[in-house]
């Protein structure tokens, strides 16, 4: 029995270390011999020592792979089994399971240091063994930067627009890949040319760094370059006259440029020969017949021009002989004699001066008028000296000719005006009392005198008038007519007179207006002669029982209607003639 104890103990002992090696992950191939020797008689027969010799070969496994990759990029491991007809593999990194049973691992996520290995297990009953392991160093990439940039920013129509890339952090040899609207464009190169370009192109480039472990970045983007249509200046120039001219007549050339640009210079030329100024207008007037005028435009502003310069067309300008027509004028009449302010009418008629003569009138040599065959004024004075200057419009023909002088005599206008008085002071008087009226006029000689008493004919042709029949407000009046030559007016009338004739009146003071048809209205003779009188009655309190412009109808003791009472009242006679008011009381008795 102790015999078979210390052979169990034995095992135990041998199963413990293989199971320690199994837990830590360690794996090895162990090649054993051992012997058992008892001396337990109960379970051997023979006292001899019992021996076991057992040689047993593990399988083993090696993997192989890169000690260094590029960070990112995929790294593939292989596993080489040995003395394993049935292999089964578990890769793992850093002691973490990874990958799947299979003899190759790829992977594309390691990190710096990271441990590859791989455990074998065979499925004939060995134990699994583990791998060689391998550390793998991971490399950064080389990040480039990179910037482009174009020649220029606008182009002319058939002119290439270059592109250059400036890379850093790219290596030796870098990698370009130009694109235009993201297709490829160009080669393997820092700069891109193209032969046209539109507005709406993008162009953009890729560098991929030149090291183990490239790097690629794009480039910014341009866009928006402008393609301008190439410019050709072109020129004319047109004449203000369409046919020949006098010698001497001032041309005017305009000029017409097109895609002449904001700052044009233009060179004017006479038979080739530069003449004029820097202007796109040219004035010419001392040119000989057949002379041929051009001008050149230069355009100094624009960009893509085909050519900056531009000939204009030629223009010859043609001369027509000058007339050999002499002129002449006459006006008329020679001698004029007018009074003050009447217009005065002068008539020139003109021979060999063509069919349309300018005409120029003078007063005194002073130029005056306008260009015409007749002309008139009222403004003459007496000595003025009139005449008139042709000039010919005979073709080519600038002669002229003066006419005779007509003298003038300007008699003064007569003014004529009369002022009238009367013998009456202030121009009151009494009825039936005679009155003198006479009449002085500034100027005497050649008038009749006409009187009027309100407009209606009086008296007879005499500078007095005399009268003993007005009657209050008369107006007085005379008309002059003047008869001859240079009368302004020739009838004038004078100031008028209106005369006050003063009629006494009698006011009585006491009526009874009872309805018995004897004094029931205040009477007051002669008032009636006054028609422009105020009357105003009022009671002892000073309230106004009656007011009337004129006394048409006489107050019949009423105020508003109704009969005031029996009393003394009081009134104002105003009659209007200059004098003074009357005023005094008046009794109502019923």
């Amino acid at each position: 029995m102790g015999c078979f104890k210390r052979l169990t103990i034995a095992v135990l002992l041998i199963s413990f270390f293989l199971k320690t090696d199994l837990a830590f992950g360690r794996f090895a191939v162990v090649t054993s011999s051992f012997a058992i020797v008892s001396t337990c008689t109960d379970y051997f027969k023979s006292k001899e020592p019992a021996s076991f010799n057992n040689n047993v070969v593990a399988p083993s496994i090696t993997i192989s792979g890169p000690a260094s990759v590029c960070a990112g990029t995929l790294a593939t491991f292989n596993a080489t089994p040995v003395n394993s007809s049935s292999p089964s593999y578990q890769w793992q990194v850093n002691g973490v399971n990874a990958g799947t049973d299979n003899a190759t691992f790829s992977t594309s996520s390691l990190n710096n240091n990271d441990v590859v290995t791989c455990t074998l297990t065979d499925n004939g009953g060995t134990p699994p063994v583990s791998s060689n392991a391998i550390t793998v160093k991971i490399n950064p990439p080389l990040v480039p930067t990179i910037s482009i940039a174009a020649d220029k920013t606008t182009q002319c129509t058939g002119t290439p627009v270059s592109f250059s890339a400036t890379a850093g952090n790219a290596g030796t040899n870098p990698n370009y890949k130009w694109t235009v609207n993201d297709i490829d464009a160009g080669g393997n190169s820092a700069t891109l040319t193209l032969a046209s370009i539109l507005p709406s192109d993008v162009v953009k480039c890729v560098v991929t760094s030149d090291s183990p472990c490239p790097a690629s970045t794009e480039s910014n983007a341009i866009t928006n370059i402008n393609t301008i249509d190439n410019l050709t200046p072109s020129l004319s120039i047109q004449s203000s006259v369409t046919g020949p001219v006098c010698n001497g007549t001032p041309i005017k050339f305009i000029a017409k440029p097109v895609n002449e640009g904001s700052l044009p210079t233009y060179q004017w030329q006479v038979n080739g020969a530069n003449q004029g100024s820097n202007a796109p207008d040219f004035t010419i007037s001392n040119f000989s017949n057949g002379d041929v005028v051009t001008c050149i435009l230069k355009n100094n502003s624009s960009p893509c021009l085909t050519n900056p310069t531009a000939l204009s067309n030629a223009v010859t300008i043609s001369v027509i002989p000058p007339s050999t027509l002499v002129p002449s004028v006459s006006i008329s009449p020679d001698v004029y004699e007018e009074c003050t302010g009447v217009s005065l009418t002068f008539k020139a008629v003109a021979t060999n001066a063509g069919d349309h003569p300018t005409y120029q009138w003078k007063i005194n040599g002073q130029n005056v008028g306008i260009n015409a065959g007749i002309y008139n004024s009222s403004s003459f004075k007496t000595g003025d000296k009139i005449s008139c200057t042709v000039t010919s419009s005979a073709l080519c023909s600038l002669a002229t000719a003066t006419s005779n002088e007509a003298a003038i005599t300007i008699h003064p206008l007569i003014n004529n005006s009369v002022t009238i008085s009367s013998s009456a002071v202030n121009n009151v008087s009494s009825p039936n009392q005679k009155v003198v009226f006479k009449a002085r006029a500034s100027y005497t000689k050649n008038i009749t005198y006409q009187w009027q008493v309100n407009n209606i004919n009086a008296g007879t042709n005499s500078a007095e008038f005399t009268a003993d029949n007005l009657v209050n407000g008369d107006v007085i009046t005379c008309l002059v007519t003047t008869t001859g030559q240079c009368i302004a007016t020739q009838v004038v009338t004078s100031n008028a007179i209106t005369m006050i004739i003063y009629v006494p009146i009698v006011v009585v003071n006491t009526f009874t207006p009872n309805g018995d048809g004897i004094n029931d209205t205040w009477e007051i003779p002669m008032l009636h002669t006054y028609p422009s009188c105020r009357v105003s009655v009022f009671s002892r309190y000073g309230t106004v029982v009656y007011n009337s412009v004129g006394y048409v109808k006489a107050w019949d003791g009423t105020y508003k209607q109704k009969q005031v009472p029996t009393g003394t009242y009081y009134y104002i006679i105003d009659l209007k003639n200059g004098r003074d008011k009357v005023s005094g009381s008046v009794t109502v008795i019923r």
